[in-house]
């Protein structure tokens, strides 16, 4: 997996990449940081200058983005800020996306700061997003942050039409998302026939999300996420949700200070089509001071099913100060499957080697009773740990 990671870095990196670009400062299309003036026009007018091969720069300063900024149909182009630079809504913002990206190889954002209008982690204000990429491929989104979004600081999915590009290779790697309802993989647009998958071979690795929830979600199969190093902490809801997605590994996460589920994983009730999904692993994360752990759904009450979802794997994580306060009982569980099926539910389950406490009002494990295939070994319960926070 480290490898994995530091090869999609590279590639998105490579001295001879950026030696070829092309390079242009917005300042040079007219925009004027720290004004108070709208920079929207000097902006478009500086992606929309985009070759394939090249570059913008984005100076320090604050720019104030009154219109929706865009980027299509380009290839092995970036927009590299630099320490400073600030892109925020202005009160009076036309449109839904600060930046709306569709049909694009090889794009590069890093190192910019992003700003919305809401603090959609606290009460969810729906449409007012940051970065939308449709039907992209081997993205890169680097070094930023986003804070105060009322929806989705990034969704990063695939255009919501029959017969489009499916969005596949995104690492989103070491940005700060703060204050917003979700960042996502689901494409709010589908509906009716018109189901699309979301982002394939998608990477989160060392981000953190702060009273923001990370959501994978499909309405169609989707195959492989990699979830990795990330720090999950002040979430009101589920901090890491995931639903259509084959081949989810996630690992070596922190999760802290959530009130809500650390990890939920279900069928999604809006796709019209049955869904083949499975190969989950969790490992090697850490789950402290919450309330709930980690909850799966396998099957809902209106799908159609005739093969058990296969492959579940929990193993090597450490449950510290859960302590399922104030929730039904059915929840009252660090680690629980669950289905709605008739007959069905999970097949092959391997949960070993968990370290948990268990004297704050949560029981260790509740399995589905049409669970089958299922291993468990060497879960131990540990003393309760008290840490001490510092004044």
């Amino acid at each position: 997996m480290h490898i994995k990671i530091l090869v999609l870095i590279t590639s998105f990196f490579s001295p001879n990449m950026l030696a070829a670009n092309i390079s242009n400062s917005v300042i040079h299309f007219g925009a004027i940081p720290n004004d108070g003036i709208d920079d929207s026009v000097a902006f478009n007018l500086a992606l929309s200058s985009l070759s394939d091969n090249s570059n913008i720069t984005i100076p320090p300063g604050e720019y104030d983005i009154c219109n929706t900024l865009f980027i299509s149909d380009s290839v092995n182009i970036a927009l590299l800020g630099s320490k400073g630079a600030i892109l925020k809504k202005c009160p009076n913002f036309n449109g839904e996306y600060l930046l709306y990206v569709k049909r694009t190889e090889k794009l590069n954002i890093s190192n910019l700061h992003f700003i919305g209008l809401f603090n959609g982690g606290d009460t969810p204000q729906w449409g007012k997003q940051g970065i939308y990429l449709a039907s992209t491929t081997n993205s890169m989104i680097a070094n930023n942050t986003f804070d105060n979004f009322g929806d989705a600081a990034l969704r990063i999915t695939t255009s919501p039409n029959n017969n489009v590009t499916e969005s596949r290779n995104a690492t989103i790697i070491n940005n700060q998302f703060s204050n917003c309802t979700q960042v996502t993989t689901t494409q709010s647009q589908s509906s009716g026939d018109v189901n699309v998958a979301s982002t394939h071979n998608i990477t989160f690795s060392s981000n953190t999300f702060d009273n923001c929830t990370l959501k994978l979600c499909a309405r169609k199969a989707t195959e492989e996420a990699t979830i990795f190093n990330n720090h999950f902490k002040n979430n009101k809801g589920t901090a890491l949700e995931s639903c259509y997605y084959s081949n989810l590994s996630i690992s070596h996460n922190q999760f802290e200070l959530n009130s809500g589920f650390a990890i939920n994983i279900y069928p999604n009730t809006r796709a019209p089509y049955p869904v083949k999904w499975g190969d989950i692993k969790i490992a090697d994360n850490t789950f402290d001071n919450s309330t709930l752990g980690i909850r799966l759904q396998s099957f809902s009450s209106s799908e159609v099913a005739d093969i058990a979802i296969q492959n579940l794997s929990i193993t090597n994580n450490v449950f510290l100060n859960i302590s399922c306060t104030g929730v039904e009982n059915k929840y009252k569980q660090l680690i629980r499957t669950y289905s709605q099926h008739p007959t069905l539910s999970f097949e092959n389950i391997t949960i070993n080697k968990n370290k948990f406490t268990i004297n704050q009002g949560c029981d260790f494990l509740s399995l589905d009773a049409k669970d089958s295939h299922i291993s468990i070994e060497d879960n131990k319960s540990m003393p309760r740990v008290l840490k001490k926070i510092k004044p």
